[in-house]
């Protein structure tokens, strides 16, 4: 009788584990992608009938969920219904990409806008003193944002500009407008430089020179950041105090060797040219939680990736204060010299050929890491 249970209970053991084993189920098949379709409706200001140039797009993909447009290079979106303003006449590619439950599918049409907006961005150029000075206008009518990029990196909002641009080439200006309408448009022109100017005062700038390598060096001179002891200091405004903190024991860890440490700053004279080697940057934890969302101790620096610290233009300048050389450059465009503490002005206290020992000074924007401390400097030693 015993022997009679345990075979039963062993059989309904088995007939458990059975029932609870993994169970193979249908697969579920996929209806195919439903294609993607959009429609595409030109849009009369009616307040300005000669203001043909905006256009309502609407996906009509059946079940679609998601919309991701691009207009051509004009704009992106991801709304499923929008609105955009083509400022300038021609053929343009419009690229909607949608998904539905059984996948993801894209589709283009060609939209050609006949003729420039009334409203869009346009400015003219004019020759002042000689062939290197010139002022520009705007010629978009009343319109209620303007913004200049310069060929000497200067940016300003007025409605007229004049810059100065002593290289033999191109030189290339950009203005933004946001137009009376809202519609936003860029346009980019050329002034065409017949040589370098000879009067430029940064030619033979021996500053300059020694910073660049000069107007024969083509592919300019570059920097590395030295991380020995006693070479980064944090102290007053001078080039002569002894009232540093010093780092004494320089520059390590990962914060550095992955960020400032790990990047090659160059500078060449023609075309006023900064180009860093990559986007690696170091910042002090002041500034890390503000600038890059990352919270930290406040002295304690961080390591980032920023894609603003990219090659931009930098602007020569005579130091007012002549501490040191007397001379300095402001980095344009958002990117600045390796460590970030949102300043982009830099002086040169020091140069030689084979040292650069430059300055950032706190007052040149408004929060400073600890009361009393007027400026931080780096050494730099030259690339061989």
């Amino acid at each position: 009788m015993k022997m009679n249970k345990i075979i039963l209970g062993i059989f309904s053991a088995g007939l458990l584990m059975t029932g609870c084993g993994p169970q193979i189920e249908k697969k579920e098949e996929l209806p195919a992608p439903v294609p993607a379709s959009f429609t595409i409706s030109n849009l009369v200001d009616a307040s300005d009938a000669s203001n043909k140039n905006s256009y309502l797009f609407t996906n009509t993909t059946p079940g679609g969920y998601v919309s991701n447009w691009d207009f051509g290079g004009v704009a992106k979106s991801r709304q499923d219904v929008d609105t955009v303003f083509f400022a300038y006449a021609g053929s343009y590619e419009i690229k909607l990409q949608t998904a539905s439950k059984g996948g993801i599918t894209t589709t283009t049409q060609t939209l050609v806008v006949p003729a420039n907006s009334p409203y869009a961005a346009d400015f003219t150029i004019t020759k002042l003193a000689d062939d290197y000075h010139y002022k520009v206008d705007v010629t978009t009518p009343n319109p209620k944002k303007v913004g200049w990029v310069l060929p000497t990196g200067d940016t300003t909002s007025t409605a007229s500009a004049s810059f100065y641009w002593p290289w033999k080439g191109d030189a290339k200006i950009t203005l933004t407008t946001t137009a009376s309408n809202n519609g936003v448009s860029s346009i980019t022109k050329t002034q065409s430089i017949p040589s370098d100017d000879p009067a430029n005062p940064y030619l033979n700038n021996s500053v300059f020179n020694k910073l660049t390598g000069g107007i024969n060096a083509v592919n300019g001179r570059t920097w590395l950041l030295n991380p020995a002891p006693f070479q980064t200091n944090v102290g007053p405004d001078s080039d002569t105090s002894t009232s540093y903190y010093h780092f004494p024991d320089g520059l390590g860890g990962d914060a550095w060797t992955q960020g400032a440490l790990n990047n090659e700053y160059t500078f060449v004279l023609r075309n006023y040219q900064y180009i860093p080697k990559n986007t690696n940057v170091t910042a002090s934890g002041l500034y890390a939680k503000k600038y890059f969302g990352t919270a930290t101790a406040l002295y304690q620096d961080i390591q980032y990736a920023d894609p603003h610290h990219k090659p931009a233009t930098f602007i020569p300048n005579k130091d007012a204060s002549n501490v040191g050389t007397g001379y300095g450059f402001t980095v344009t465009n958002g990117s600045y010299i390796g460590y970030f503490e949102d300043r982009y002005k830099y002086y040169i206290v020091h140069i030689s050929d084979d040292t650069l020992f430059l300055a950032h000074r706190y007052d040149d924007q408004p929060t400073a890491p600890e009361p009393g401390s007027n400026a931080r400097y780096f050494t730099f030693y030259r690339k061989k």
